[in-house]
């Protein structure tokens, strides 16, 4: 009969489920780093933690936070961000790439971004879509050669 007592003094606290993405403000804007650089003959390659990339919705604006600078040998070369495919968080063992997938960086006109373009970027507005593997870089603009 005690648990059933309306006046119980041991009410049962409720708390909502915690999401670990750190945000820029309140209810706001996800705060994604990058965690890694690769430079590859096609493409230089960015990870990030996929625990963090799997947390957030499927439409998304975030903060990306980029860590390393890209080589001036690697400048013409387009950006991608390695991300999981599917619902793992584990990016493979040291000898394959299983579980990834390459998502090209672009920037408002769609044109892929490169990494002359991000060579003093270290913060970047991104529009994320995972349904359509879009990373699409806010208010950034690929910098004409000249």
């Amino acid at each position: 009969m005690f648990p059933l007592n309306p006046f119980n003094p041991f009410n049962p606290m409720y708390f909502g489920q915690r999401n670990g993405l750190r945000r820029v403000d309140i209810g706001g804007i996800y705060e994604l780093r990058t965690n890694a650089q690769q430079v590859t003959e096609a493409s230089v390659d960015f990870g990030i933690n996929p625990n963090c990339y799997n947390a957030l919705p499927c439409e998304s604006v975030v903060l990306l936070k980029i860590h390393q600078g890209v080589p001036t040998a690697s400048a013409a070369l387009p950006v991608t961000v390695v991300v999981p495919s599917g619902s793992t968080t584990v990016n493979g063992t040291t000898s394959t790439t299983s579980g990834t997938a390459k998502t090209p960086v672009v920037d408002h006109n769609g044109t892929a971004v490169t990494g002359a373009g991000l060579a003093n970027v270290t913060e970047a507005l991104a529009y994320i879509n995972k349904k359509s593997g879009t990373i699409r870089l806010l208010g950034f603009q690929q910098p004409t050669g000249g």
